[in-house]
């Protein structure tokens, strides 16, 4: 539910940001060049919620069904620190304009970017990160699963736990399957960006399309697979009427 929630926020604030940039051009409104980098900019790289957020839950979830204990603190701050500091580091350059440089952008006409020292690895690195995370959280999840099957097996775990477990594993196998379907797209084109600081329109429209319509579809089929909310949408949609 919580995923679900960041899908809807992520593209809310992406409507919103259109609609910024489609109000401006209709009313021939002169838009004020940083301001529309760094919404360019957030928008490009907040969907790394989503990903990391499904990778630390595959990991919170793995300790505490097979090893029944909660992860060692400090290790999972290790990690929360190594995968949150390039995005942060490369992002935090732009908004607040540190050893600032302009790029070329499609849509802003200008986009900003950093000298910062490391502000290319950081960049690169992070995309190739994103390209990977989806994998491993599929594995591990599909690993949680496994398990609970072979525990499932030996009777010492309940019908209805081991059932509850099932619906939960497609839930986060939707959520982990569309960003490796629908993200890499973005990741590439990300990387062509950073290496060639532009990108066909083409790309960009094909690679937008397939991220957010993959968004409201993952929201859906990840919705529906669990049992409490498709007996409410069957409520909702699937309504009996009686007569008199």
């Amino acid at each position: 539910m919580t995923l679900s929630c960041q899908y809807i926020f992520l593209c809310s604030y992406h409507i919103f940001y259109n609609s910024f940039i489609v109000y401006h051009n209709f009313k021939k409104k002169s838009i004020f060049q940083h301001t529309c980098a760094k919404l360019n900019t957030i928008d490009m790289y907040i969907n790394e919620i989503v990903i990391l957020s499904l990778f630390f839950f595959n990991i919170f979830r793995y300790f505490k069904v097979i090893k029944q204990r909660l992860p060692n603190k400090f290790v999972m701050s290790v990690i929360v620190i190594i995968l949150l500091f390039p995005p942060l580091y490369f992002v935090f350059g732009q908004v607040f304009e540190l050893k600032l440089r302009y790029t070329k952008n499609m849509i802003c006409i200008y986009g900003i970017a950093s000298n910062l020292p490391l502000y290319k690895f950081f960049e690169t690195e992070n995309l190739i990160v994103l390209a990977i995370l989806p994998l491993i959280s599929f594995a591990l999840n599909y690993y949680i699963f496994w398990k609970l099957k072979n525990i499932r097996n030996r009777h010492l775990v309940s019908k209805e736990s081991f059932n509850e477990s099932k619906h939960l594993f497609i839930s986060i196998t939707i959520q982990s399957i569309f960003p490796f379907i629908c993200q890499v797209p973005t990741v590439i084109a990300l990387l062509y960006y950073s290496f060639y600081q532009t990108m066909p329109l083409g790309l960009n429209i094909l690679v937008q399309f397939l991220h957010y319509a993959g968004q409201g579809i993952c929201i859906f089929l990840s919705l529906i697979t669990i049992n409490h909310f498709r007996e409410m949408m069957k409520r909702d949609m699937l309504c009996k009427w009686t007569r008199n």
